[in-house]
């Protein structure tokens, strides 16, 4: 990170105007930190279950726990098999209409990590080339990117919907009606949803493709590459 983006000590955890700025305040040391303070309150209240409590933290999520959770699974179960676990997340809380939701994650997408390359021809910078690959990722990253696809309409996102209807006016109750209907579904997040929400119930509602990362096998600026390689 970059220190000078940021007004405070981005490692310092410190308080301001009601809140805690720092690297990872919210993603997730926020999580570490009240989990850790329930075990000490249940410990000092003495009100123990009848069951073990294990606190687990791995710092390598972003990497793909592999030397983390996935390694003690993987070597030592023994020291984190429970019969429930309790973890991060479950749902981004948001305001709707005048009312604030915590939601609860009851089902997840599945995700699939790809890597597509585009091949060309190397050359120079000051002759552009039809046949340059950058041109033909720029093309495919705009196709992925429209958001026109077809609406899968789950039963639990119905089931969510449904009970945001309940507390909303009429305008709301028939935009968010309209959001579960197959035909509907992509006008309303497009063009009626806030922006702050557009993203939030596209996801929801459909397969999506996010790219990531671009990279070629060249790294001179006046020289256009003969592979380009995309993440999504």
């Amino acid at each position: 990170f970059k220190d000078a983006e940021w007004s405070i000590n981005p490692l310092s955890a410190e308080e301001k105007n009601g809140f805690i700025f720092g690297r990872g305040a919210i993603d997730m040391k926020n999580h570490i930190a009240y989990s850790l303070f329930i075990l000490k309150k249940l410990s000092e209240q003495k009100t123990l279950p009848d069951r073990d409590l294990i606190f687990s933290c791995f710092s390598d999520e972003e990497k793909g726990c592999t030397e983390g959770s996935e390694y003690i699974v993987n070597n030592f179960p023994e020291l984190i098999r429970a019969e429930y676990c309790l973890n991060e997340g479950g749902g981004f809380s948001m305001i709707v209409g005048k009312k604030k939701y915590f939601p609860i994650g009851v089902t997840e997408k599945g995700f699939l990590w790809v890597k597509i390359c585009f091949k060309g021809t190397e050359g120079h910078g000051s002759i552009p080339s039809q046949k340059n690959p950058l041109l033909k990722i720029a093309k495919f990253i705009s196709l992925i990117s429209n958001r026109n696809n077809p609406p899968i309409i789950a039963d639990t996102f119905f089931s969510f919907v449904k009970e945001i209807k309940q507390d909303q006016n009429i305008f709301l109750k028939g935009v968010f009606s309209l959001l579960t209907k197959s035909w509907s579904a992509n006008f309303i997040t497009n063009h009626i949803l806030p922006s702050d929400k557009k993203n939030y119930f596209f996801a929801m509602t459909h397969n999506t493709f996010n790219p990531t990362i671009v990279d070629s096998n060249l790294f001179e600026i006046n020289v256009s590459p003969s592979e380009v390689c995309l993440s999504l």
